[in-house]
């Protein structure tokens, strides 16, 4: 039998000099009683993903057509969230103030 040979594979790093913009997401809390909203500031890294953290839906939830997403601070005054760098290698876990300075 003839021994085949494998073609050699190498990596090769080109910039990415594009003109492109990623939607960049953002968290707004609304005030429905003051008419008034909150952006957190949750800025850390380039294209990163945000994603708001919910408590765990119970057991006998499991079954409903619509199962809503649930608080999972025991007060309103924190809104946890998770933020998320573009290259995947850092996540942060973070909490926000919901109440209005002043």
């Amino acid at each position: 039998p003839r021994l085949c040979s494998f073609p050699k594979m190498s990596i090769i790093s080109l910039p990415c000099d594009a003109p492109y913009q990623l939607p960049q997401g953002e968290i707004l809390i609304f005030d429905l009683a003051k008419r008034d909203k909150l952006k957190v500031k949750a800025d850390l890294f380039k294209d990163q993903m945000l994603r708001i953290m919910t408590a765990r839906s119970l057991a006998k939830m499991r079954d409903d057509d619509y199962v809503p997403p649930l608080w999972l601070s025991e007060t309103p005054d924190k809104l946890y969230f998770l933020r998320t760098s573009r290259d995947l290698k850092r996540v942060d876990a973070c909490s926000a103030d919901t109440q209005a300075p002043g």
